[in-house]
C-alpha cells in the first residue's frame, strides 16, 4: 500500500542498502547512535525522526540491517574532515531472544590507506533504554596495517607510531574494548627511544582502563602506568636508538603491571 508507506502506517523490520553513502555526526552514543533506538522488540517502533503527519515518514523496529560496499563517514565535533570506511560490508541482527549480533568489514580511509578491518561482535542483552556505556559485549576481531598514529589523529586522538596487525578474541563495554587476547603483529613502532622493526607476539591478555572522551595524548608512559598484559614473544626485531646494534629477542614470556615489566 504506497498510501500507508508514504504515511508512514508501515513497520519496517528489515533494511538492506547496496552502494550506500552513509554520513554520521559524532553523537554521545558514538557512530551507531543512529540505529540504537531502532533495535526494539515486538511492535515496539520509532519514528525515521520526521515531524508526525509528514509524507515519508516511515516506521522502524529493526530486526536485520545489511550494507553491502557502503562508504561511511563520521564527523567528530570541531574536526575539519570526516573519518571515512570505504567498501564496507556489514551485517546487524536482532531478536529479543539472542541479543544483537554484528558483522563488519571495512576499508579505513578513501582508498584504505589506514589499514583493514574485519568485526564480529555479540551483545547478549540489549536495552535501548540503557546508558550505552554500560553495555557489555564480545566478539572477534581481526586488523591488517593498521596504522595507528594517522588513524588516532583522524579520532582526536595522539597514538604512538606503529603499524599493527591483530587477530584474536576482543570484550568490552560501551565503546571501549576491555580485554584483548590473540596474535599480534607490529612493525615500524617508536615507544619513546625503543625502534621496534618487526615482531609477533601471543596476547594473552591486556587489560587497560580508558576514558573514551579522553583527548590526552596516548604516550608510551601512561600505557606502562595504566596496562595489565600477559604475552609470549614469538620474535622481536629493534634498536634501544636510531642507528644502534639490533636486538633480537627469541621466544619468552612477559607480564606487565603498573609500570612493572617481568
Amino acid at each position: 500500500d504506497v498510501w500507508a508507506l508514504l504515511r508512514g502506517q508501515l513497520l519496517f523490520h528489515r533494511v538492506e542498502w547496496e552502494k550506500p553513502r552513509i554520513a554520521l555526526k559524532e553523537a554521545a552514543a558514538g557512530p551507531f547512535a543512529v540505529f540504537m533506538p531502532m533495535l526494539s522488540g515486538g511492535d515496539t517502533s520509532v519514528s525515521s525522526g520526521a515531524p508526525s503527519g509528514e509524507w515519508w515518514t516511515p516506521t522502524l523496529a529493526l530486526h536485520h540491517v545489511k550494507i553491502t560496499d557502503g562508504e561511511v563517514s563520521y564527523r567528530r565535533k570541531g574536526r575539519a574532515a570526516p573519518f571515512v570506511v570505504t567498501r564496507t560490508h556489514a551485517l546487524l541482527t536482532f531478536t529479543l531472544e539472542r541479543g544483537v549480533h554484528a558483522q563488519l568489514e571495512a576499508a579505513l580511509g578513501t582508498k584504505g590507506e589506514f589499514g583493514t578491518l574485519a568485526l564480529r561482535t555479540h551483545l547478549p542483552h540489549w536495552d535501548a533504554q540503557r546508558d550505552v556505556s554500560q553495555l557489555a559485549w564480545t566478539g572477534h576481531v581481526r586488523g591488517d596495517g593498521l596504522v595507528l598514529r594517522e588513524l588516532g589523529r583522524l579520532m582526536g586522538r595522539e597514538w604512538p607510531v606503529a603499524t599493527l596487525g591483530f587477530d584474536g578474541q576482543v570484550t568490552g563495554k560501551g565503546l571501549v574494548p576491555a580485554d584483548l587476547a590473540g596474535t599480534v603483529h607490529i612493525k615500524k613502532a617508536h615507544f619513546g627511544s625503543v625502534h621496534v622493526q618487526s615482531g609477533t607476539n601471543t596476547q594473552k591478555k591486556f587489560l587497560r582502563p580508558v576514558d573514551a572522551t579522553s583527548t590526552k595524548p596516548v604516550t608510551w608512559a601512561t600505557v606502562l602506568q595504566t596496562a595489565t598484559a600477559e604475552f609470549e614473544i614469538n620474535e622481536v626485531r629493534g634498536t634501544l636508538k636510531e642507528h644502534t646494534p639490533q636486538v633480537h629477542l627469541l621466544p619468552g614470556t612477559g607480564v606487565l603491571r603498573a609500570a612493572d615489566l617481568t
